[in-house]
């Protein structure tokens, strides 16, 4: 072999471990990037249930057997104050449909309350009807501060007396 050949050859391994290493550079660097995404993600995710508002419930004060409506407050326990709540007619195990209200409107599936601000309560109603023994009535109240939005789970205690 002269020594023309052999310097090409040599240049040929040279090159092609320089672009093995670049290869393995580069897939750690997309690695590297991905798992910096999935942190970053982590974060934001903690962040946003740190923030996670904390709504309590409770009803007005207990109603008759005959009583088709119950009163109930929606209050923001925290962290802060919140642009918007809206609550969504219960789920019931009964397969009857109980929708909810706030005091300015009429029955529907969702109902907004507007803002709500720290400590700050609102009545929202809810349509019972007339069985003496009520469902478990499963609540979602949904809060947003602007952009973000959490979906809140509530087992609304009995109104009954």
């Amino acid at each position: 072999m002269d020594q023309n050949t052999l310097i090409a050859v040599i240049s040929t391994v040279i090159a092609l471990l320089a672009t093995a290493t670049s290869l393995v550079s580069a897939r750690a660097a997309l690695r590297a990037a991905s798992a910096s995404e999935r942190s970053a993600l982590a974060v934001e995710r903690s962040e946003h249930r740190a923030r996670q508002p904390r709504l309590s419930v409770h009803p007005v004060g207990p109603v008759a057997s005959n009583a088709t409506i119950a009163m109930y407050h929606i209050r923001n326990d925290g962290p802060e104050p919140l642009d918007q709540v809206i609550v969504f007619r219960p789920v019931t195990g009964d397969g009857i449909r109980y929708d909810v209200g706030s005091t300015e409107a009429d029955f529907v599936d969702e109902t907004p309350l507007g803002p709500l601000a720290l400590g700050e309560q609102k009545l929202v109603k809810l349509s019972v009807g007339p069985a003496i023994e009520l469902p478990e009535f499963r609540v979602v109240a949904r809060a947003y501060v602007n952009d973000e939005h959490w979906d809140t789970l509530t087992v609304l205690p009995s109104p009954r007396i």
